[in-house]
């Protein structure tokens, strides 16, 4: 079962209506936990590469700052009751700005395949992040 799918079937089965419902907030969940996976696993692959570690430095660093981000922001989203838009908003920017800059960082180092694989996932989700931020009912 994907992870859109248990958010889709968590989503139906709410004893109350969602405020930020449907395939949009279930996508963006998806990716930003597709994203802190594949950081969490870039950062170990990084690690275990022959050259010297400290050439990857930055990445590990930005690779692991992103997967911590990605699943805090992932799990605020999901909570539907007691909804406060400025902290999902928040989240999301935090998300989108970590993103972004982990994918940067993997993408100069594209010739590895994680990350390659990695930066994909990245920029993935700082796409759907921007999106579901911009649908954001209730911003002040």
């Amino acid at each position: 079962m994907t992870t859109a799918t248990i958010v889709n079937e968590m989503l139906t089965s709410r004893p109350t209506d969602t405020r930020l419902g449907g395939e949009l907030m279930a996508e963006c969940v998806e990716r930003l936990t597709n994203c802190a996976q594949a950081c969490t696993q870039c950062a170990d692959d990084c690690l275990a590469e022959q050259f010297q570690q400290h050439h990857m430095a930055k990445c590990i660093r930005l690779n692991q700052d992103c997967a911590d981000i990605c699943s805090t922001a992932a799990r605020v989203l999901s909570r539907q009751a007691g909804y406060v838009p400025d902290t999902v908003a928040a989240m999301l920017s935090a998300a989108i700005e970590a993103c972004g800059a982990c994918a940067l960082v993997c993408e100069e180092h594209s010739q590895m395949d994680h990350c390659a694989a990695c930066a994909r996932h990245c920029r993935e989700a700082e796409n759907v992040c921007g999106a579901m931020l911009r649908s954001l009912p209730g911003l002040v």
